[in-house]
């Protein structure tokens, strides 16, 4: 009898902190929903006083231009404003709180060359998309002549630029292994490379 009216007082001391524990928790949203709504409004009171004020969100997609991936961590800026951004994961760069006024949109990245635009900001967000050309520094060909030898016969050896591509050259040791006589060994990019002719 006694272990049932213990349980009786535990199961109505449990139910009563919970009621309270109910009532705190009802106190304090009744206390914080007036912040959060107030806070709700200082935020679209700020969005609208940025509308008003003529601050827009220019949005960019960089994109390579030979097969159209977009480019990643390339360095955007839009000048005269001086605001720098990043192209994120899918290629875009975003610009906020931009003025209205005519801007170059100016890119960088390496392995491209530098794209400079025009670009208008007037009364509304805007969303562009550029595509940047590779850059390359690779030449023609190359043409390797040595002075003729005793018999006044000359050599010269001819290397087109599909045999440098083949190869795919870091340095011009890597092109003069096309010659005829040069030995052939393992590139390592972290030390210098020397060539020598016999």
């Amino acid at each position: 009898m006694i272990n049932v009216v213990i349980l009786r007082l535990e199961i109505v001391l449990k139910l009563n902190m919970i009621k309270r524990t109910l009532q705190i928790i009802f106190c304090l949203l009744i206390l914080l929903f007036p912040s959060y709504s107030k806070a709700q409004q200082v935020l679209h009171n700020a969005e609208n006083s940025k509308r008003t004020q003529g601050g827009h969100t220019v949005k960019v997609l960089v994109l390579s231009a030979t097969d159209n991936l977009p480019l990643i961590m390339a360095h955007c800026s839009l000048s005269p404003l001086g605001a720098f951004s990043a192209s994120d994961m899918n290629g875009y760069a975003v610009f906020s709180n931009v003025p209205d006024g005519e801007y170059f949109f100016e890119c960088t990245y390496v392995g491209f060359e530098p794209l400079k635009q025009k670009i208008t900001v007037s009364g509304s967000d805007v969303e562009k998309k550029f595509k940047i050309e590779e850059s390359t520094l690779a030449i023609e060909q190359v043409v390797v002549t040595a002075k003729s030898n005793i018999s006044g016969e000359a050599t010269a050896s001819h290397i087109g630029r599909q045999a440098i591509d083949h190869v795919q050259a870091f340095s011009l040791s890597d092109v003069m292994q096309l010659i005829p006589g040069q030995t052939m060994t393992s590139t390592d990019l972290t030390q210098k490379s020397n060539l020598q002719l016999r």
